[in-house]
């Protein structure tokens, strides 16, 4: 065979042989190969190396510049839609602030989101204020407006000050008194005014039930900003401990009875189960002869006199009874 003939054809084994033969010898372009028993020319075979090593952008899989790999910190926490601890409030307000919730119409489906927000928020001022929570009225509209010194006591000037007039008109328009929060329709003040009598004129249990109400509609964020204006009042601990013996007291006697008379016998029984006796004077005058049965949506509330081998205590029996419509809701503590 020529030498012609010889370097017209080579055979290669496979893609890698041919590679490893052309970086050490120059081979032309037109010259014919056969590898791994394809025919073609040197220069087809080059460029089909190049397309295999060189990824696309033109630079080589060796040349490639890799990054290492960052380690990873810890996993940031994403905010939750509902937090993990909420207080819970009382059952009784809870459930009578969402009933009159409905029945005033105040609830998103009607309102709208963003309408139902802010019902819900000027209906909880208005509960803080009719139960003379005003200090933390002024600091729920002062977070909801992003003002924090809104959150500061208002100086109203003296009548009796010759600038009186120009005085209120300035906190007017530019006080916590300018807030649509103080505002709101009819139906949402009578509402509010409801849920606060429901729970006694309770500040605390009185935004816990709206509180309540907005997160039975998914409003978390919402009820989170409304409770949140007590986290920091130092009275908070001893409500705190009675809304606990709430409900530690539940698991002491049966929740739910046919009869109004069989509720308020439950909790007397509860009351003697932990060693005390009940003042039957003070019960005969304030249930006895007291208000008649809760009717539906309503609820009877009585603290009666203890004492415990023969001595008078200083904590009380408290009853709270709710109507229902064919039975009665029992809520008792002592403290």
């Amino acid at each position: 065979m020529k030498l012609k003939q010889l370097l017209s054809e080579i055979n290669f084994g496979s893609q890698a042989s041919f590679d490893a033969y052309k970086e050490k010898h120059k081979v032309r372009d037109t010259t014919k190969v056969n590898i791994a028993g394809k025919e073609t020319t040197a220069g087809a075979a080059s460029k089909k190396s190049d397309s295999v090593s060189k990824p696309k952008g033109g630079a080589s899989a060796s040349s490639k510049k890799v990054e290492p790999k960052k380690a990873e910190g810890p996993k940031k926490e994403e905010p939750k839609s509902e937090p993990a601890k909420k207080r819970p409030g009382n059952p009784t307000v809870n459930k009578a602030a969402k009933k009159n919730a409905e029945e005033f119409g105040i609830t998103p489906n009607k309102l709208g989101n963003d309408g139902y927000k802010k019902a819900m928020y000027q209906a909880a001022v208005e509960a803080l204020t009719d139960a003379n929570f005003h200090d933390e009225a002024r600091e729920l509209i002062a977070s909801i407006e992003g003002k924090p010194e809104w959150a500061k006591k208002v100086d109203y000037p003296s009548m009796d000050d010759p600038k009186y007039k120009d005085k209120m008109a300035d906190i007017r328009k530019n006080g916590v008194d300018s807030s649509e929060y103080w505002g709101g329709e009819d139906d949402t003040h009578e509402y509010a005014r409801k849920v606060a009598a429901s729970s006694g004129w309770n500040g605390v249990e009185a935004a816990d039930g709206i509180a309540f109400t907005l997160r039975m509609n998914g409003f978390h964020k919402e009820a989170d900003k409304i409770q949140s204006v007590f986290d920091n009042k130092g009275y908070m601990k001893n409500e705190s401990m009675r809304l606990k013996g709430v409900m530690e007291a539940k698991s002491d006697f049966e929740v739910y009875h046919k009869s109004y008379t069989s509720a308020i016998e439950a909790a007397r029984a509860y009351a003697e189960k932990k060693g005390f006796e009940i003042d039957n004077d003070d019960a005969f005058t304030k249930i006895g002869v007291g208000p008649k049965k809760p009717s539906e949506g309503k609820t009877n509330s009585f603290s009666i006199r203890l004492s415990k081998d023969g001595k008078e205590q200083k904590k009380q029996l408290h009853i709270q009874v709710y109507g229902m419509k064919n039975s009665y809701e029992l809520n008792a503590y002592i403290g």
